[in-house]
């Protein structure tokens, strides 16, 4: 998340206009080289004293920096009651803006799970009463808001996931395959987030199927999570851990090699609300890297593939649909490569073209 904050700051910069941030770190601060500013707090423990500090700094500098607009997330959105307040002693009043990036997922029966619930609808329920507009990652989104909106029914903007052209370029790119003995494999990748409700779990038993008349392939997952037991299990049990790789968390710089190693991207995330109005950035990560895609015929998936090409959308993560797409892939490659060059990609999915449609609705905001 820290690294797509930097490049939506990042892309802002480049059109023009400076940004600032409130950061937590612990003792390590993270690179955030795309700001004009940042304000750093270190958090350690008692986490949740220090969690209260955090907040009361983000909002003294919400109270007296300078600036045009104030963005905030659904877990800081509580501060804006008390910076409207402040609008009565300041000639100067911003614009702010709720910024929704995800609605809450893998949601399980607990208080965390019914609290993170809570605050999602309690930020919208804030940014209706207070706030100038209110940005959120998809149009889909957008339809799952609009019936909870009074003020704001009219003042959606939307600001989805991008890619950084610059660094996901297969000409600066170069595959790992010899160093990691991997020259002869035929390889369907995965990079992110792990866990139980991505479909990760039908790939694997993918893979099983195709190895009968593949038995060079492999799945390389990269990255980690709270699932990656439950895939680890079901790969031991399956008898083909010859098949599938963990590599675990990989520095985000290096992704761009890791894909470059890769014959076939995969992204099998079910139809369920958590995923139908994401804007999932590794679909177009994949793209810039001209990585030919899985992918889950979603509307998430459907938004994007629709103006790039470069995908096949498949009915659903069931395993024998996996295993069909992967093997009618291997069969004939020559048909499947992105029908979008890298010029008409970056008007459609880079950072850069994202930031230019999200300063033009804050201008809006003032006529």
């Amino acid at each position: 998340m820290l690294s797509e904050k930097n490049e939506i700051a990042r892309s802002i910069r480049e059109v023009g206009h400076k940004i600032k941030a409130v950061v937590s770190s612990g003792d390590r601060q993270a690179d955030m080289d795309g700001f004009s500013k940042i304000c750093y707090f270190r958090i350690s423990k008692p986490l949740w004293i220090h969690k209260f500090f955090y907040h009361v700094k983000m909002l003294y500098v919400a109270l007296f920096d300078n600036y045009d607009v104030a963005l905030f997330s659904v877990h800081s959105s509580h501060l804006i009651p008390f910076l409207k307040i402040s609008f009565f002693f300041r000639s100067r009043k911003p614009l702010l803006i709720l910024d929704i990036r995800t609605i809450p997922v893998d949601l399980v029966n607990d208080l965390r799970s019914k609290f993170e619930l809570l605050r999602y609808n309690a930020s919208i329920k804030i940014a209706d009463l207070f706030c100038d507009g209110l940005t959120c990652i998809t149009p889909m989104l957008g339809s799952t808001l609009e019936p909870q909106l009074k003020r704001l029914k009219k003042r959606i903007g939307y600001f989805q996931t991008g890619v950084n052209l610059r660094l996901f370029d297969p000409s600066k790119s170069f595959s790992l395959r010899a160093s990691l003995g991997l020259k002869s494999k035929f390889i369907v990748f995965y990079h992110g987030v792990i866990s139980p409700n991505r479909g990760l779990q039908n790939v694997i038993r993918a893979i099983d199927i195709c190895r009968k008349s593949m038995p060079n392939i492999l799945f390389m997952v990269v990255g980690t999570g709270n699932g990656e037991s439950e895939l680890k299990n079901i790969t031991k049990e399956l008898n083909i851990e010859k098949n599938v790789l963990f590599t675990g968390a990989v520095p985000f710089e290096k992704i761009p090699s890791h894909i470059t190693t890769a014959d076939l991207g995969i992204i099998p995330l079910p139809a369920i609300d958590w995923w139908n109005v994401s804007s999932p950035i590794k679909l177009k990560e994949y793209l810039a890297m001209q990585l030919p895609v899985i992918a889950t015929d979603i509307p998430a998936h459907r938004l994007v593939v629709e103006k790039t090409g470069g995908a096949t959308l498949i009915k659903n993560n069931d395993p024998q649909n996996i295993a069909q797409a992967i093997l009618a892939f291997n069969k004939n490659r020559k048909t499947t490569y992105p029908a979008k060059t890298r010029e008409e990609l970056h008007d459609i999915i880079s950072f850069h073209s994202q930031a230019i449609r999200f300063i033009e609705y804050v201008s809006s905001l003032n006529n």
